[in-house]
């Protein structure tokens, strides 16, 4: 029997007195024979501590330059799974503890709300998108190895319904000025000093919630005035689904059939609260969403979600940004039976931790 603690953002004070958020990563200790509390020191990217009894987090470094060796001792029972960004290249693999890696994760994005300005205007989702610095932003948080988790689409190339011909067309700068400027001269009032007023929200405040920011803003600042807004992931997905928002940091998709997440695109999805974040409704992508819903022939939805696929990237109203890898560390001397498992009707079952 162990003790898991829930990835969650929450609510803090740190040490300086200021309101803040972390996201917690989930672990789980064996249990003290005394039941004390169990004390976690992880030590990535960013050094959290975590007392789960309290489940308070203070960050105790500066971020993305520091990266020292992972720890992940638990100070009574040590550990007995990790739940965390596959990015923590740090953790050993070896006789005791193993890994499982689930390429399949969610798809990290910018969505943008096309309901009202300046987003409601397709010219302005082009030129965002076109400006947004992929690359640079991706470097900051994975170091130099980005191709294994680099988005343009809401399948990661190992997905059966990734679309090899898709282009998202990023880091081009050089495509947007026309489009602002006929903005701006047509729709004044949403822009200043030529250029579009937008406000980016994000979950935070946090230190590498701002640094990526800070690169964004370098990058879409000579076209856009952008101020930022961070919430708590409650606030904050309140504020996305009610549609108080203009563009969004974002991490859904990724069910390992893209059926079950068709309620994210649909039409019917668009209201007071909308689950369709970008509140866009497009009479062909619905057509498409129907059809591989009605289909029973698998390479005929292969087909069809490619062309789903292609139908966002031409609306705009999404920037894929990252594929999240997650990876599941584990003391195979304690726990056992992680895969494997086979259903009633001789199913193999995905491992039971992803």
């Amino acid at each position: 029997m162990f003790r898991m603690m829930s990835s969650a953002n929450v609510k803090m004070t740190n040490a300086n007195g200021l309101r803040t958020a972390a996201m917690i990563l989930a672990v789980a200790c064996s249990p003290s024979a005394s039941g004390q509390p169990i004390e976690t020191i992880l030590v990535a990217k960013r050094r959290f501590f975590v007392q789960s009894d309290a489940a308070s987090v203070l960050p105790s470094s500066e971020g993305p330059q520091t990266l020292a060796p992972f720890d992940f001792t638990c100070s009574v029972g040590g550990l007995d799974m990790l739940h965390s960004p596959g990015a923590l290249a740090d953790l050993p693999d070896d006789d005791v503890i193993q890994s499982i890696f689930d390429s399949k994760g969610e798809e990290g994005y910018l969505v943008m709300n096309t309901s009202k300005p300046p987003f409601d205007a397709i010219r302005v989702r082009q030129a965002l998108t076109y400006a947004f610095p992929q690359r640079e932003v991706l470097t900051l948080v994975n170091g130099e190895d980005i191709d294994r988790v680099i988005a343009n689409q809401m399948f990661p190339p190992d997905s059966k319904f990734f679309d090899p011909d898709l282009v998202q067309r990023t880091d081009s700068p050089e495509l947007v000025g026309d489009l602002i400027s006929s903005y701006c001269a047509e729709v004044p009032d949403q822009c200043n000093a030529g250029r579009v007023k937008i406000t980016y929200s994000d979950t935070g405040p946090s230190v590498m919630g701002e640094r990526i920011f800070a690169v964004i803003d370098s990058a879409w600042s000579e076209w856009f005035e952008t101020t930022p807004r961070y919430q708590p992931q409650d606030e904050f997905i309140v504020a996305t689904v009610t549609g108080d928002y203009q563009v969004a940091q974002f991490r859904l998709f990724g069910g390992l059939d893209p059926e079950l997440d068709r309620v994210f695109l649909l039409c019917q999805s668009i209201g007071g609260i909308a689950v369709n974040a970008a509140r866009y409704c497009d009479p062909e992508l619905a057509e498409l969403l129907a059809a591989q819903a009605a289909s029973t022939d698998e390479a005929e939805r292969i087909e069809l979600w490619q062309q789903i696929s292609q139908r966002l990237n031409a609306a705009y109203t999404t920037i894929w940004n990252a594929h999240t890898t997650w990876r599941i560390a584990y003391d195979s001397q304690r726990v056992k039976n992680l895969c494997g498992a086979v259903s009633p009707d001789g199913v193999p079952l995905a491992c039971q931790v992803v």
